[in-house]
């Protein structure tokens, strides 16, 4: 609403099904874009677990005048990320993203792997997780490892 207000052209609109950071208020999109159809003057783009044509058909038909598509395109030939780590992407099912970040409130879905996991180990601990607590497993360096060099016990 803000961007509609301060002028923007249009605006991302991104559910809870949104990979990388889909929010802290877990709305989905088949809730989230009737009523931003209803509330926005500007167009938007539904982003969040499309990628393909029927999820297209499905954002426009709840009210978006298009879709963003991020995580599928990292399967592509073109995209320059290491085989591995494709294979096991196209290998993976609805149940393989895990929900990080959440107790700094700047949740992030990843690829559910050992990485992710022992973030959320130590985000359960008692008392207030800080960043410097799982930077070491979380830092860009750890990415290039894995997107680049395909370890897939590396980064998120």
């Amino acid at each position: 609403m803000k961007a509609d207000k301060i002028g923007c052209d249009a605006v991302s609109v991104d559910g809870f099904e949104c990979a990388g950071h889909p929010g802290e208020d877990d709305v989905t999109n088949m809730i989230l874009l009737p009523l931003a159809a209803r509330r926005l003057k500007i167009p938007f783009l539904a982003s969040g677990g499309l990628g393909d044509g029927k999820g297209l058909a499905a954002a426009l038909a709840l009210g978006a005048d298009g879709i963003n598509m991020g995580t599928r395109f990292m399967v592509t030939k073109e995209a320059p990320i290491h085989d591995s780590v494709k294979r096991r992407m196209i290998e993976a099912t609805e149940l393989d993203t895990a929900l990080i970040y959440r107790s700094l409130r700047n949740t992030a879905r990843v690829f559910k792997k050992s990485v992710a996991e022992r973030v959320a180990e130590i985000e359960s601990r008692p008392g207030e997780t800080k960043f410097e607590d799982i930077q070491p497993l979380v830092q860009g360096v750890k990415g290039r490892e894995l997107f680049d060099g395909g370890d897939l016990d590396k980064g998120i």
